[in-house]
């Protein structure tokens, strides 16, 4: 298992923390504004954008990316950083030989670019989407790559 890491981090380390808290900080904030607006108004988004899929406001929507991508990346990029043991995901170290850390960070990437797959059967195309998608690529790459995987090694 991992030993909890003090100092600083090599450079890919700090910048697969630092994406995942960008991540963190826009999902918090996205969120916690359609929760605060269901209907979209603050960020200029029409309710009629939600008309191919199940919701009739942005409340269900904005605490999905509250929660899932705001609280979640939040949690994960902290523990990027500091690599603390948690007993409870030992499993989860030993099938992917990884910190647990790690594979969360690869949850992030994915679950971004699957947002942001029915983001754009919902809504369509925009320069945002694309924005995000590299954002999720870039999480998925530098957690690739073979120093930070080697960081993260269970």
């Amino acid at each position: 298992m991992a030993r909890a890491v003090r100092g600083r981090l090599p450079l890919g380390p700090a910048v697969l923390a630092i994406l995942v808290a960008l991540q963190a900080v826009s999902g918090l904030g996205g969120g916690a504004v359609l929760v605060i607006d269901p209907s979209g108004g603050i960020l200029g988004m029409p309710l009629s954008v939600l008309r191919r899929g199940p919701f009739v406001d942005f409340l269900v929507p904005g605490l999905i990316l509250m929660l899932v991508l705001g609280v979640f990346p939040a949690a994960i990029a902290l523990a990027l950083w500091r690599r603390p043991p948690w007993r409870a995901l030992t499993s989860i170290e030993g099938a992917f030989g990884e910190h647990w850390s790690w594979v969360g960070a690869g949850v992030v990437g994915v679950g971004l670019l699957v947002w942001l797959a029915v983001e754009l059967w919902l809504v369509g195309p925009s320069s945002l989407l694309v924005a995000y998608a590299i954002l999720g690529l870039g999480i998925l790459a530098v957690a690739s790559m073979p120093g930070t995987r080697r960081f993260y090694r269970a």
